[in-house]
C-alpha cells in the first residue's frame, strides 16, 4: 500500500514538472511573438495621414501574423484577457479590410484609431499577464 502511493506522489510529481515545462515554453512563445507584436505595432503608430490604406492593410496583416502566434499559445492561458485580445485584434483586422485600398490614412484615421489602440492594450495586458518582459 505504502509503494502504491509512493509511485501516485512520485507520479503527480512527474506531471506537475511536465506540465510546468510545458507551460515555460508556451509562455517563451508567447513573449517572442509579443515582442514581434509590439515592433509591429509600432509600424501601424508611425503611420501618417499620406500613407495608404494598402500600406496599413499590410502592417495589419503583420500584426494579424503576430496575433495568431499569440493565440495559438494563448490558448492554454483561457482568460477574460486572451478573449479580449483576439476579439479587439479581430475587429482591427475586419475594419481595415473594409476601407478602399486608395483611401489615406488621413481619410480613415477616425475610424481606426480607437481599433489600434484596443489592440495595443489589450496586448499589452495579455503580455504582462503571461509574465513576458517589457
Amino acid at each position: 500500500m505504502r509503494t502504491l502511493l509512493m509511485m501516485s506522489v512520485a507520479g503527480m510529481i512527474a506531471l506537475s514538472v511536465g506540465a510546468c515545462q510545458s507551460e515555460q515554453k508556451s509562455e517563451q512563445k508567447l513573449c517572442a511573438a509579443a515582442s514581434s507584436f509590439r515592433v509591429h505595432v509600432a509600424e501601424l503608430d508611425r503611420m501618417t495621414p499620406q500613407s495608404t490604406v494598402a500600406e496599413l492593410r499590410a502592417a495589419t496583416d503583420r500584426v494579424n501574423n503576430d496575433a495568431n502566434e499569440i493565440q495559438r499559445t494563448a490558448r492554454k492561458m483561457n482568460t477574460p484577457t486572451a478573449e479580449q485580445f483576439n476579439a479587439a485584434v479581430k475587429q482591427l483586422k475586419r475594419d481595415s479590410d473594409a476601407m478602399p485600398s486608395n483611401a489615406t490614412l488621413g481619410d480613415v484615421q477616425g475610424q481606426l484609431a480607437t481599433d489600434v489602440r484596443n489592440v495595443r492594450i489589450t496586448g499589452q495586458a495579455l503580455t504582462t499577464e503571461a509574465g513576458c518582459p517589457a
